[in-house]
């Protein structure tokens, strides 16, 4: 009777898995677009430096999901770029693959000329293997962590990293975290969590 009960009670469970369609790519093309800026009394974030993020979509032709240029500006730093690539990898499977580039000129192009993109090639940029987010649907937006211990770091007493993400039609909420061999959490630069508010565009 208790195996019946168990099979009862997991068929179900697969019924619910969510499904993801081209809409939700739309949606995280438009969620991710545009100006942000950190919340200034935001007392959740950890990290007090103010910070801006300047995202535009690029490679509108390809058909392998959304590509979004990212500039990350924290006050008194030099610019970070990348970009990020968010893409169904099955009906149930949302995915964010992050890219640094190879050679930061091409990075800095991009930010003076968006028109530049169609100088851009996918091997310019390097895939940050094993650091991409798997997203799941809420009513708000879109959250995820990345999986396991797999975004590897070993530098400054870190092994790896775990991120966090979350975006809606009002921001976008990031949490970096570094980790050494044995799980315990490290100082790292780049630790902490940033809630950053989408600017409305006159």
């Amino acid at each position: 009777m208790k195996h019946g009960l168990l099979l009862v009670c997991l068929f179900p469970a697969a019924l619910w898995a969510q499904r993801f369609t081209a809409g939700d790519l739309r949606q995280l093309k438009t969620m991710s677009a545009g100006r942000f800026q950190t919340m200034a009394n935001d007392k959740a974030g950890r990290s007090a430096c103010p910070s801006k993020l300047q995202m535009n979509p690029i490679w509108p032709k390809r058909k392998d999901g959304v590509w979004t240029f990212v500039q990350r500006t924290d006050s008194g730093r030099t610019p970070q770029y990348q970009v990020w690539h968010f893409y169904q990898q099955d009906d149930t499977t949302m995915v964010v693959q992050f890219l640094d580039f190879k050679d930061s000129s091409r990075a800095v192009e991009l930010a003076a000329d968006l028109n530049k993109q169609s100088n851009l090639a996918f091997f310019q940029l390097a895939p940050l293997r094993g650091c991409e987010i798997y997203l799941a649907k809420n009513k708000s937006g879109y959250t995820g962590t990345s999986s396991g211990q797999e975004c590897f770091v070993r530098e400054s007493g870190a092994e790896y990293l775990s991120l966090s993400l979350s975006l809606t039609g009002a921001g976008i909420s990031w949490t970096q975290n570094a980790f050494d061999k044995d799980g315990q959490l490290v100082l790292y630069p780049g630790n902490g969590t940033w809630h950053y508010r989408k600017q409305k565009t006159h």
